[in-house]
């Protein structure tokens, strides 16, 4: 990830590495967070619906199961980014922030 430079993210997406500087993220940093913080949020609120449906329906273990494999298998870079990049975004995410993981410690 450390050697992936903007000018590659922004090729791979079809701006100029200027573009996507000026016009989206001050940061290769900025960037990933960005990227990290909108998937985590979103993978918590899909995992906090999964797990409310399973509470309402005992039982349901199996299909929890598989609905949680079947948003990893939805988009499997995108969950591949959020576990390489978890370690250096973890300590930035907020009380705020939908956290599934905080929920599971409770």
């Amino acid at each position: 990830m450390a050697e992936t430079s903007i000018r590659d993210i922004a090729g791979a997406v079809g701006f100029s590495d200027g573009a996507l500087y000026r016009r989206h993220y001050p940061s290769k940093d900025e960037l990933v967070w960005s990227l990290f913080r909108a998937s985590f949020e979103s993978y918590a609120e899909t995992l906090t619906r999964l797990a409310a449906e399973r509470d309402r329906q005992p039982g349901q273990d199996r299909r929890h199961g598989a609905g949680i494999l079947q948003s990893v298998r939805c988009d499997s870079r995108l969950f591949r980014f959020l576990l390489l990049v978890q370690h250096g975004q973890l300590a930035r995410v907020t009380p705020e922030m939908a956290n599934r993981w905080r929920l599971c410690a409770a």
